[in-house]
C-alpha cells in the first residue's frame, strides 16, 4: 500500500480479490477524497447562485450573469454560433477543473488535477465528446472518411493526431498544476524550520502571495486554458460551415 498526506490517505487496490495486483488498478484515495469535496463546492455554489438569480437585482446576480455572458461570447467566437448542449459541457468542464485547480487553498486538501489520473480522464472525457458531437452533427460515414482524407494512407496520421490532443490537453494541466504543487510544498517545507522564516512569510505576505499565485490565479490559467483547447477542438471536429454568397 502506499501512503500520503496528512490523513495518511491508502490507495487500495478493489480487485485485489481477485488476485489481481497490478499498479494501474490502484486507486488514489486522497484524490478521490479531494473530487468529492471539489463537486460539494460546486453543488452548493450552484445552489447559492440560483437563489440570487431569482432576485432582480444583487451584486452576486449580475456576476454571474456577466460571467455566463462572457463566457457565452468566447463560446460564439471559436463554435461560430451558440448551442446550449455544448456550452453546458464547456462551462461545466471550466467551472470543475477550476474548483479542482484552487482547491489547495482548503488547509490538509491536493489539488486532484495533480494526480495524472484527472486530467487524463478529462482528456479522454473531451476527446469522447468531441468525436461524438462529430458523428452527430456529419453522420458516422463522413466521420470515418475525415480520416481518409485527402488520401487513403493518411489514416494513421490523423487517428495519431487525435490521441495527440488527448495526450497533449492532459499532460498541459496535470504538468502545471503538479509543478505548482511542487513549488508550494517546497517553499512550505523552506520556511517551516525556522520561526524566523515562518514570521517573515507571515509579515511580508509572501506566504498569500505564493498561494494565491500558484493556487488560484495558476489555477484560473490552466482552467481557461484547458477550456479554450476543448472548445477548439470542438469547433474543428463539429464545423459548421459558412453559407458562401451567392
Amino acid at each position: 500500500m502506499h501512503t500520503q498526506g496528512i490523513f495518511e490517505f491508502e490507495s487500495v487496490n478493489l480487485f485485489s480479490i481477485f488476485g489481481w495486483s497490478h499498479s494501474f488498478l490502484l486507486i488514489n484515495l486522497k484524490t478521490v477524497f479531494a473530487t468529492w469535496i471539489a463537486m460539494g463546492i460546486i453543488i452548493v455554489f450552484s445552489l447559492i447562485c440560483r437563489y440570487y438569480l431569482s432576485y432582480s437585482t444583487g451584486y452576486l446576480r449580475y456576476s454571474v450573469i456577466s460571467s455566463i455572458k462572457a463566457f457565452r461570447d468566447l463560446f460564439v467566437q471559436a463554435i461560430g454560433k451558440f448551442e446550449y448542449l455544448h456550452f453546458s459541457y464547456l462551462l461545466a468542464l471550466f467551472v470543475f477543473i477550476l474548483i479542482c485547480n484552487t482547491i489547495s487553498i482548503i488547509p490538509c486538501v491536493d489539488e486532484p488535477t495533480s494526480d495524472i489520473n484527472t486530467p487524463l480522464a478529462l482528456g479522454i472525457l473531451s476527446f469522447i465528446y468531441t468525436q461524438v458531437s462529430s458523428i452527430y452533427s456529419h453522420g458516422a460515414l463522413e466521420y470515418m472518411k475525415e480520416y481518409f482524407r485527402p488520401f487513403p494512407f493518411m489514416f494513421p496520421l490523423h487517428l495519431i493526431g487525435n490521441i495527440s490532443n488527448v495526450v497533449s490537453i492532459s499532460f498541459r494541466l496535470f504538468g502545471n498544476i503538479f509543478g505548482g504543487a511542487i513549488i508550494v510544498k517546497l517553499y512550505t517545507q523552506f520556511i517551516s524550520h525556522t520561526f524566523l522564516y515562518e514570521m517573515l512569510g507571515i509579515l511580508s505576505g509572501s506566504n498569500i502571495l505564493v498561494t494565491i499565485f500558484f493556487s488560484v490565479f495558476e489555477g484560473a490559467i490552466q482552467a481557461f486554458v484547458f477550456t479554450m483547447l476543448a472548445m477548439t477542438y470542438l469547433s474543428l471536429a463539429i464545423g459548421h460551415e459558412e453559407e458562401m454568397p451567392s
